[in-house]
């Protein structure tokens, strides 16, 4: 165990059958699964091109420590491709014959629920996938074994929901697959504390839904990032995850003094409308004030 600045985190290199004894949990902010064909297939070939090596680093996951669930902050993707893989072996009597050694009664896997559509139907595709390759001759007792014993991932868990998303955001910046807006999202996402679950989860599909036709992505990169930097006579060539903190915008919850000016306006404003909607006199007149929220994360 490490201790990691700006809070108490759980640094742990695990193996994978460790990890998926766990009580794992995918929260209602989290994207889709949306590992292809030729990502199963690429760490399918993988384990097999590393089998023989003493232990192959599978990456970082990143868990959030919910109470009553360990929430996946980060590692979703991988995590849900290697449920798929045992449960492929599982589903055929023969292969659960032949690597009942490795594979123990008490051998537990984690219930994750998928409910978005496009979660779902890359389960299915990728599913099917994994029934072929599992059933092949080259995947035999030797890959099981390296799979559970020798595969292995950092694990961290962290107690606090905003430093699972710093920390999510930091390893993110350094050069992981993911695209800048999904990036923004998920900061945007922690920011909203006083939200029902339900709203998030509303939120998180509309964002889903727009993404999975390319809306956002064209919609930062041809348009709100190059307007922005044009206005201000500066280069706008691409939208990388080194833009994102320009569309971070201000924070209604931020308790310092270092303030821009502008952000004053709407700091005054939100405290002006919670003591306005918390007032005794709402319990009579029933009057409500919202937010502007658009003007602000």
């Amino acid at each position: 165990m490490d201790k990691i600045e700006n809070g108490i985190k759980e640094l742990k290199i695990i193996k994978i059958k460790d990890l998926l004894k766990k009580d794992l949990k995918i929260p209602e902010y989290q994207r889709p699964y949306k590992w292809t064909l030729k990502n199963i297939n690429q760490l399918i070939d993988d384990i097999l091109n590393f089998k023989d090596k003493s232990a192959y680093r599978l990456g970082t996951i990143v868990i959030h420590n919910n109470k009553d669930s360990l929430d996946i902050v980060d590692g979703q993707q991988r995590i849900t491709t290697l449920i798929l893989i045992f449960k492929a072996i599982l589903r055929d009597t023969t292969l659960q014959a032949k690597f009942k050694e490795l594979i123990q009664k008490d051998f537990k896997l984690p219930n994750l629920k998928y409910k978005n559509s496009i979660s779902i139907k890359n389960i299915q595709q990728n599913f099917q996938e994994l029934n072929k390759r599992t059933k092949q001759i080259e995947f035999d007792k030797h890959i099981v074994y390296f799979l559970l014993e020798r595969c292995e991932v950092v694990s961290i868990e962290l107690d606090n929901i905003t430093e699972s998303f710093q920390f999510f955001d930091s390893q993110n910046a350094r050069g992981k697959d993911l695209a800048p807006h999904d990036l923004l999202k998920a900061y945007h996402l922690r920011e909203m504390q006083n939200i029902s679950e339900y709203e998030k989860k509303k939120l998180v599909q509309e964002w889903e839904n727009l993404d999975d036709e390319n809306k956002l992505s064209k919609l930062f990169s041809n348009y709100l990032y190059k307007i922005r930097n044009w206005s201000r006579a500066k280069s706008a060539r691409y939208f990388t995850k080194n833009d994102v903190n320009i569309f971070k915008g201000i924070s209604i919850n931020n308790n310092t003094k270092e303030l821009y000016p502008f952000a004053m306006l709407y700091q005054m404003a939100n405290v002006f409308i919670e003591e306005y909607n918390s007032h005794s006199s709402r319990k009579v007149d029933f009057n409500t004030l919202t937010y502007p929220s658009c003007f602000v994360r």
